[in-house]
């Protein structure tokens, strides 16, 4: 542990250095003592959800490849609340340094954002058995639903999920080799890969993972040297029991101008659909990302939450925009946080809203 403390001592020290003081002093300044480290993940106490979001957010990947400096095999950071950290407390006093694995240096990067966790994924009437499902795999990958197909609307936290099934397998067991991509990435590598004919790097990136989580599997359509790519892949990864995830905006049967060898093994697994959020579960949302936006999560009355969460029903990401902008507008200007306000923060996304 000793070891390990140095380290984020020494980065803490270039933090300091090169960050703005109210920068340092908000996210690092609090983050003393390294908790714990279990399979090469090394656990940081941030004071509140708050920071811990916004380290999430903003700083872990810096700090990971700055902690990578210091050390010959692949580690990550993982931040933790006081809370969380009181109920590993809680569950057992003493805690085993783990032995690094050879080689970690070929781990993937992910393609993962580490905000998106269960944790922060909120959960309601219309999300609820996608949620449920992607909990089981992230416990079991390869084991309980493969593939795991979530389709829904766009902006309703299909990409969210998916990543949540990433960062959790990955938290318990650094060593994983997690993959999300997007399709038109897929798409873009096959390019690449056919015209400098590297066919075997692209096999390599694609074949070589535990967890394949591939994000609007709809804009394969019409690609269809790319579907047979992936359905070389997809055949590989399901033999040899690594789980996939595929999300879309429909159903795998209503899937056009793509194969229909693969839109029959979407279905080999589990398909759950998301829907669009009911107003109680869109207050839940709204003071859900209130409290990873402000450490203040009563500094809107939810009279406000309220009136947001009535205009925008179409998708969460609108939702969360709309109170972005109330947030921002109110504070920018020092005005308080009412309804007439809100109103003329909004004014132009309703009148949008309404014309479309």
């Amino acid at each position: 542990m000793e070891q390990y403390q140095k380290i984020w001592d020494k980065i803490k020290y270039q933090l300091q250095m090169t960050l703005d003081d109210d920068v340092y002093n908000e996210h690092f300044f609090g983050i003393s003592n390294v908790f714990k480290v279990i399979n090469n993940t090394i656990y940081l106490i941030s004071p509140n959800s708050f920071i811990k979001s916004k380290i999430e957010s903003f700083y872990l990947n810096r700090l990971n490849a700055m902690l990578n400096e210091y050390l010959p095999e692949k580690h990550l950071f993982k931040i933790i609340t006081k809370e969380q950290a009181a109920e590993e407390i809680a569950k057992t006093s003493s805690y085993e340094i783990n032995v690094p694995e050879p080689d970690l240096e070929s781990k993937y990067k992910t393609g993962l954002n580490n905000s998106y966790t269960f944790d922060n994924f909120v959960v309601g009437s219309s999300n609820r058995l996608a949620y449920t499902s992607a909990m089981k795999v992230a416990d079991q990958p390869g084991v309980v639903a493969n593939p795991l197909y979530i389709f829904g609307d766009v902006g309703l936290g299909k990409t969210h999920l998916m990543q949540c099934v990433g960062n959790y397998i990955i938290e318990n067991d650094v060593n994983k080799k997690v993959l999300y991509v997007k399709t038109d990435q897929f798409i873009e590598d096959y390019a690449k890969a056919a015209q400098k004919k590297a066919f075997d790097d692209f096999s390599k990136k694609y074949e070589n993972v535990d967890i394949l989580l591939v994000d609007d599997i709809q804009f394969l359509s019409g690609k269809t040297q790319s579907q047979l790519e992936f359905f070389k892949i997809f055949e590989k990864l399901k033999e040899s029991n690594k789980q996939i995830v595929i999300t879309s905006d429909r159903p795998a049967s209503e899937l056009y101008e793509i194969m229909s060898r693969l839109t029959s093994r979407f279905e080999w697994g589990l398909s759950v659909d998301i829907n669009r959020p009911n107003l109680e579960h869109r207050i839940l949302i709204l003071k859900k990302k209130l409290q990873a936006e402000t450490s203040d999560p009563d500094l809107i009355p939810e009279s406000i939450l309220d009136y947001i969460a009535s205009i925008f029903d179409n998708n969460v990401r609108e939702l969360e925009g709309a109170l972005k902008r109330v947030l921002f507008y109110c504070t920018a200007f020092d005005y308080k946080f009412t309804i007439a306000n809100a109103e003329e923060a909004l004014k132009n996304l309703i009148n949008s809203k309404n014309i479309s």
